[in-house]
């Protein structure tokens, strides 16, 4: 849901802010953010095979980059 915000960078940005709170609320920390995007990207490396390949998981890492930087930087803009 969040990758089809990047149009939409206002909305990508409250929308990850709204979601950064609720994890931190959850008890994740930036440790953990690390740890997820490596899982995301070795599932779908995993699942979409050729599909995923060095272009792919770049746009993937910097997308989610994006994303989470912008979930840990809830609650303090």
């Amino acid at each position: 849901a969040m990758v089809s915000l990047l149009g939409n960078l206002d909305t990508l940005e409250s929308r990850a802010h709204e979601l950064g709170d609720r994890h931190r609320g959850y008890g994740v920390r930036a440790a953990h953010y690390r740890i997820a995007r490596e899982v995301m990207a070795a599932t779908l490396a995993e699942i979409l095979g050729e599909g995923f390949g060095p272009d792919e998981a770049g746009a993937w890492n910097r997308t989610t980059h994006l994303i989470t930087e912008l979930m840990m930087s809830a609650g303090s803009s």
